[in-house]
């Protein structure tokens, strides 16, 4: 397989488009060393729901745990593996409310597309859809400015691009940049959520910086490498 070097990770590479056990194990792989590469900067916008500077490193606990069992294991086939990662793995590795948010969002995203082996935007498109109805079931009080803010565009964006059939490319992009600017917008809600916790004047500091949710930070790096992995896979 061949592999790039980007930003000082291994960053594996495949050439199709397709539900494959080596695409699952590979897309793993990648969210695992893109979280643990950003644990500290992750960590340090832990503000919400308690500013206990553990996010990145929940994170990369849940993710780098199902990455390692799933790759030392091997699967006849990826509805296998999904069903070994969703029905046990996933339960097992999740850590804090991150780890809670993220697997039942990865979860719910892998079974939706475990219905069908090719990867196309319909496909996805569905499974952006319920892994956000997922992620939503886990919390008792959901909330704006929060992870749930790339969750819910991310799979709007899937479904527009979808509808106007679009090719994985297009679909790709238009996912990383409404979970980029869904990011950056959470920074707008630091005072409906930290209010009460911190002072008006703090606040105003943290937006000041720009600071976003953590969170939502962690989860836009790994959908970040699984949007890398569908371009380098998608067919010409």
């Amino acid at each position: 397989m061949p592999k790039q070097r980007k930003k000082g990770l291994r960053i594996q590479v495949l050439k199709r488009a397709t539900l494959s056990v080596e695409f699952l194990k590979t897309m793993l792989h990648n969210m695992s060393r893109a979280v643990a590469d950003k644990i500290d900067e992750i960590n340090k916008r832990n503000y919400y729901p308690v500013p206990d500077k553990d996010t990145g490193s929940n994170l990369a606990k849940t993710i780098g745990e199902a990455a390692e069992i799933v790759g030392s294991k091997e699967y006849p086939s990826a509805r296998e593996l999904i069903e070994d990662l969703t029905e046990e793995i996933l339960l097992d590795s999740a850590r804090g409310n991150i780890g809670l948010i993220v697997t039942a969002w990865l979860s719910a995203f892998l079974v939706r597309l475990s219905e069908g082996e090719e990867l196309n935007s319909k496909t996805l498109a569905h499974a952006f859809k319920e892994g956000e109805k997922a992620a939503y079931e886990v919390l008792d009080n959901p909330r704006k400015g929060t992870v749930l803010d790339p969750i819910t565009s991310s799979s709007k964006a899937a479904l527009a691009a979808s509808e106007n059939q679009a090719d994985l490319r297009e679909l790709v992009k238009a996912v990383r940049a409404k979970a980029q600017t869904a990011l950056e917008k959470t920074t707008e809600e630091l005072e409906a959520l930290l209010k009460g916790d911190f002072s008006p004047e703090e606040i105003q500091r943290l937006k000041k910086e720009k600071v976003v949710d953590a969170g939502a930070f962690g989860f836009v790096i790994m959908l970040g490498r699984f949007l890398d992995l569908l371009q380098s896979a998608a067919r010409e």
